[in-house]
């Protein structure tokens, strides 16, 4: 049997140690069948890492993530760590902006389609949900994540947001014109760039 592949497991907080778990033996059964062996480690970040080390994620956790072949994430956050400074260490989602930096981790991709069953279901009319086919590619390390400070516009002592050449890096996406899709083919609609408010000081409150 090869080598098995390391996967750093990060419960975190709330529901994340219980969905980790079942995802845990939805690999194991996975893998199970094509003889494929994996070594589990296990480490804590976010609010258990607050408190725990004083810290959502520490430097040792990180470069263990970066020893992984894969990283299993559950959650982090919760109303017990609510009153941290957004840009304080004592923030657990800090942990997960720290993780996608250190690693890298530019995107993620969020197919959304809605199966024919489903369409009834919905509190849209069925016309507007009948053979959805959306790809979101959620940037997740430039731009406005990590500007200084985190707002909208340029301030003296803030570096500028630049969105274009983030896009590009994510598939050829340029606002307002067509991109390409994961395996380089044509998409026929154009990009719609929108930034989350979360990310920013002035959404963190709300």
């Amino acid at each position: 049997m090869a080598t098995p592949a390391r996967i750093v497991v990060l419960p975190g907080d709330g529901i994340g140690p219980e969905v980790t778990v079942a995802a845990r033996r939805v690999l194991d059964a996975a893998v199970s069948r094509v003889g494929i062996a994996l070594d589990y480690v296990e480490d804590v970040v976010g609010g258990a890492a607050v408190d725990a080390y004083g810290v959502a994620l520490r430097p040792q956790t990180l470069r263990l993530c970066k020893t992984a072949d894969a990283i299993l994430f559950g959650a982090v956050g919760g109303p017990k760590w609510d009153d941290a400074a957004p840009d304080s260490k004592l923030r657990p989602g800090s942990a997960l902006l720290g993780l996608r930096k250190g690693l890298g981790l530019f995107a993620n991709l969020r197919p959304v389609k809605v199966d024919a069953a489903m369409v009834a279901t919905s509190a849209l009319r069925p016309e507007r949900v009948r053979d959805v086919d959306l790809l979101v590619v959620r940037e997740l390390t430039g731009g406005l994540y990590f500007s200084r400070p985190k707002r909208r516009y340029m301030t003296a002592r803030g570096e500028a947001a630049c969105l274009t050449d983030e896009g590009e890096r994510g598939g050829g996406l340029q606002p307002g014109k067509p991109g390409r899709g994961v395996h380089g083919q044509d998409l026929p609609l154009p990009a719609l760039p929108i930034d989350q408010g979360l990310a920013l000081d002035s959404g963190s409150h709300g």
